[in-house]
């Protein structure tokens, strides 16, 4: 019976460490490349933590970068073959503390086999960096869409679509006055402007979608297409109708849709100011030159 379980067990996946900690969720396992472990004299091997990349916030920073070990090893001996291990991770610009992983590292029984790791867990929680911009287009909901995103990276779509739906529905009135705003920045046409106010104010996903058509300025299309209109069917529909594979490609598209719109929005707002100071500033050299050329 025993090895029939064995036989029936998924492969893991061989991946670097670097990666693991990087893309793993916490509570899987993988084993690691061989890469991940080096040997002393004796032949007893070691874990050696990667450096890796982070998003570090500092001021300094702002992006990704680089971010390095607190301890270098985790060393094995003949008798101990498993460990626990704990490493924090600090930026390599800044030193900023940006991580701090809890892992069991399990050794290789030879040279040319490999160990595995199961992520125990980390902190700040498992999941992507948020952008500010996105922040801003879900508000006080953005944690739900950060939940969201670790369900769909352990592959539990429902739960992700449940997230992500529920984010939406509450965000809706606050993602129409972003798209309101942005409609204004770039000066769009008055119907642009006030369609999106009465939308705001009686639209439900479970209208019809005809009401969205001609609703926004051309910068916030995604691939031409109102995103609004792209969300309203996968929104409006129960999610007891779907199965847990078609809900997590469901939901990694709805992701997808709102980073893209939170970005159009941010995008058109970044355009209509640089425009109004570039205009502002050619306007000023103009009228210093009429200046200059009047004075005899």
């Amino acid at each position: 019976m025993e090895n029939e379980s064995t036989e029936n067990a998924p492969a893991v996946e061989n991946i670097s460490a670097a990666k693991f900690l990087q893309d793993v969720p916490p509570g899987e396992a993988r084993e690691l490349t061989k890469e991940a472990f080096k040997y002393d004299v004796r032949g007893y091997p070691s874990f050696r933590w990667p450096a890796i990349e982070l998003y570090c916030a500092n001021e300094k920073c702002g992006g990704f970068r680089f971010a390095d070990p607190s301890v270098s090893t985790v060393d094995f001996s003949a008798s101990k073959q498993e460990k626990y291990a704990w490493c924090d991770y600090s930026c390599r610009n800044c030193q900023s503390h940006l991580k701090l992983y809890g892992i069991a590292i399990s050794s290789p029984p030879g040279r040319t086999l490999c160990g595995s790791a199961l992520k125990i867990g980390e902190c700040p929680l498992f999941g992507p960096h948020l952008p500010a911009r996105v922040t801003e287009l879900l508000g006080n909901d953005a944690d739900y869409f950060l939940k969201g995103h670790r369900a769909e990276s352990q592959g539990l779509g429902i739960a992700a679509f449940a997230y992500y739906r529920r984010v939406v529905e509450n965000q809706r009135t606050h993602i129409f006055d972003e798209i309101i705003s942005a409609a204004e920045h770039v000066g769009a046409e008055a119907a642009m402007i006030e369609r999106p106010k009465y939308l705001r104010d009686h639209w439900r996903f479970q209208q019809s979608i005809d009401e969205l058509k001609g609703s926004l300025p051309q910068i916030l299309l995604i691939e031409g297409q109102n995103p609004l209109e792209l969300l309203h069917p996968v929104l409006s529909d129960s999610i007891h109708d779907r199965s847990d594979e078609e809900a997590l490609e469901i939901a990694a598209e709805i992701r997808l849709v709102l980073i893209n719109l939170a970005e159009r929005i941010a995008l058109a707002k970044t355009q209509s100011d640089e425009l109004k100071k570039a205009v502002e500033k050619l306007a000023a050299r103009k009228a210093k030159r009429g200046e200059a050329k009047s004075k005899p």
